[in-house]
Parts: C-alpha cells; sequence; structure tokens
C-alpha cells in the first residue's frame, strides 16, 4: 500500500538505520521532515532539509521507482485503530500490575465484523478456575486506569504466551488466536 503524497511544507523519507536515505527498494524506517514538526524531533540536515525537523514514524517502508512510499507494517509494536496510535506497552503495564497475572501481551485483532479491536492475553499466577474473575478485576482495573480507546474488547486468560526464539511475544501468533470479544 502506498502512503500518497505528503501535506503541504512536508516531506517523507525512508532512512537506513545509520539514517541515511535507502536506495530503492531497501526497507527502511518512514521519516517526516517539516516545518511544524515538534514531537522526537531530530535535525535533518541529514536528508538535506537545512532548518528542518524529522520525525521517526515508527513505520516501515521501501521507495519505489516511481517515488511512492510503499507502507510495509510498524517498525515497533504499536498499532493504530479508530485513526490512533496505540502503544500495548501501556495497557501491558496495567495488566502487569494486578497480581494476578504473571505476563501480559497486547494486540490488535480483527473482531467478527472484520473491525480491528483491541485484545489482551494474560497468563495467571494462580489456577485457572479463578479465570473469570481475574477477567473481570482487569476490566475493572483498565476502565479505572485507562482512557475508554485504550481498554481491550476482549481478555483471555492462557497457560502461557507464545514466544519467539528470542524470547519477545510472537505478537503475530497472538493476532491468530480465536476468541469472543469482551473476554
Amino acid at each position: 500500500m502506498s502512503l500518497g503524497e505528503p501535506i503541504a511544507n512536508t516531506a517523507l523519507y525512508v532512512l537506513e538505520a545509520s539514517l541515511r536515505i535507502a536506495p530503492v527498494g531497501v526497507v527502511g524506517e518512514v521519516y517526516v521532515a517539516g516545518d511544524g514538526l515538534t514531537e522526537r524531533a531530530l535535525a535533518a540536515a541529514i536528508v538535506g532539509e537545512s532548518g528542518a525537523k524529522l520525525y521517526a514514524t515508527g513505520s516501515l517502508g521501501r521507495l519505489q521507482a516511481t517515488g511512492q512510499i510503499e507502507y510495509l507494517g510498524r517498525a515497533d509494536d504499536r498499532f493504530a485503530h479508530h485513526g490512533r496510535i496505540i502503544d500495548p506497552a501501556e495497557i501491558e503495564a496495567v495488566l502487569l500490575r494486578h497480581p494476578g497475572v504473571a505476563e501480559a501481551a497486547v494486540v490488535s485483532i480483527k473482531d467478527p465484523d472484520g473491525d480491528g479491536a483491541i485484545a489482551a492475553f494474560v497468563v495467571a499466577r494462580v489456577a485457572a478456575p479463578v479465570a473469570a474473575t481475574l477477567i473481570s478485576d482487569l476490566q475493572e482495573t483498565l476502565t479505572e486506569a485507562l482512557p475508554p480507546y485504550l481498554v481491550p474488547s476482549s481478555i483471555a486468560v492462557c497457560d502461557s504466551l507464545p514466544h519467539k526464539a528470542t524470547g519477545a511475544v510472537d505478537r503475530n501468533a497472538l493476532q491468530s488466536k480465536r476468541m469472543p470479544l469482551g473476554g
């Protein structure tokens, strides 16, 4: 999917880890340069934008021969949900503060209507018979601690979470799990 054209007084770049412009076809992080940027902005002299600022979007892209930038997903675990960028770590932190939770992961899944939904997966510190109570407690905790748009539509208690060889949670494996909304 192409990212389209930047708005006036801005430019899009695909940069390598060294912050050099990536050649056509090479995957890198998408950056926005322009006068109106303030958050996490870097000096943009590396791309020839003297005096401009540079913002790391966290999105991966590849410059095509046509000049368009192909969007390839996120470089981090954040995801878009109803027009907002969601940082799963913020929700996971609330879940992990609960004494009954040993491990937690939050991902974006498709709900039965095909829309995106926020789903939480937790590993309980205690046996499964208390799962319903734990889910109820977590829903209450999340509702009190987070704005409504960050509260997961579903929470599932699992025996364990899938992990990659690196030890990180395998979020792709969690995204393919089927779970009823609401817990």
